[in-house]
């Protein structure tokens, strides 16, 4: 029943996920604040997330499962308002030519979050006390350093110039998605849709195999926690790469 629910929770965060970012990523488009169109909603999941985080661990304490999935929800959405504008921050200050390199970048410093709570899980395997409070304090901390480290506006208004060579001129109006969506034709909009729903299955699928591995290994393999979760983490990643990288050598063999 505890795995049952488990699988649950992951696929109803799955599909609040998908159903959110592209919403979230519209009015961020849309926006137009004083500190910029991106940074209210970085500022605002970043805070939302770190707070959500730390206020889980003492619903874990108590051993409050409403209220631990409550904040495991609104975690959750925090993600979904702040990573669609973190995301288009970057070729929103980049002009196209170091697109490519700016993603790699920005990919770098996503991998490196990664890595860190994988650390956090090997030194001290099951205390999630202190996991999760590490990493609320990590995510406060990135967005703290944000908020009075990165003027959007200003670094806009630097890299003007630029932009508007390599770019082109910025136009004001944004198209919603409900617009957009309503402009396809029915053989796209099945697309559309075949696509989110793909990419909710893949994604649901993929956390109910990691969590098996994980269980199986803890079950079957005595391992620790930490150490299964690493070779889970291991597997899975080294799969969805194979997985792209034979997309990619059929695509150039395509073209």
């Amino acid at each position: 029943k505890t795995e049952t629910f488990k699988g649950i929770i992951i696929a109803a965060s799955q599909l609040l996920t998908m159903l959110l970012l592209p919403v979230w990523g519209g009015l961020s488009d849309r926006c137009r604040a004083r500190r910029g169109r991106r940074s209210p909603f970085i500022l605002t999941g970043g805070f939302l997330c770190a707070a959500s985080l730390a206020l889980s661990v003492l619903f874990l304490e108590k051993s409050n499962l409403f209220g631990f999935l409550s904040c495991f929800f609104v975690c959750a959405v925090a993600v979904c308002i702040a990573n669609p504008a973190a995301t288009a921050l970057v070729p929103d200050l980049t002009p196209k030519p170091l697109n490519a390199n700016a993603s790699v970048i920005n990919r770098i410093v996503c991998s490196l979050g990664g890595a860190w709570v994988v650390l956090l899980i090997l030194f001290f395997d099951t205390d999630f006390t202190v996991i999760y409070l590490t990493a609320a304090g990590t995510i406060l901390n990135s967005t703290l350093f944000y908020l009075f480290a990165v003027p959007e506006n200003k670094l806009l208004a630097r890299q003007k110039p630029l932009l508007e060579k390599y770019n082109g001129p910025e136009s004001d109006s944004q198209t919603s998605l409900s617009v957009m969506f309503r402009q396809l034709k029915a053989s796209e909009k099945r697309s559309f849709l075949m696509i989110l729903a793909a990419n909710f299955f893949t994604k649901t699928a993929y956390y109910a195999f990691s969590s098996a591995y994980l269980n199986y290994a803890v079950t079957q393999w005595n391992m620790q926690y930490s150490h299964s979760g690493l070779l889970t983490v291991t597997i899975m990643r080294t799969g969805q790469r194979r997985a792209f990288a034979n997309l990619s050598r059929r695509r150039r063999a395509a073209s």
